[in-house]
């Protein structure tokens, strides 16, 4: 299965499901099939230019993930050494 293959499958269900998305937003590596793929749907799409955590989604997400759950984790591992 390539990347544009499992888009249009991910694309499809959330047409489906009434929740389709108009603007997709990726990091700086975007394929030109997937790019296409998207043209070929009339969607928009925006990528992320590279070293700008702030604006990239994923990015964030990891960074809450650290502060919500491994820094207190790395606490209490401090205690029982």
């Amino acid at each position: 299965m390539t990347i544009k293959t499992a888009w249009e499958d991910e694309q499809l269900t959330l047409v489906k499901r009434g929740c389709a998305t108009k603007l997709w937003i990726f990091d700086n590596d975007c394929s030109k099939e997937l790019k296409a793929a998207l043209l070929k749907y009339g969607l928009d799409f925006q990528r992320v230019p590279p070293h700008i955590h702030c604006r990239n989604v994923a990015e964030q997400v990891i960074r809450t993930f650290k502060i919500i759950f491994w820094h207190p984790l790395q606490h209490v591992i401090q205690i029982f050494q």
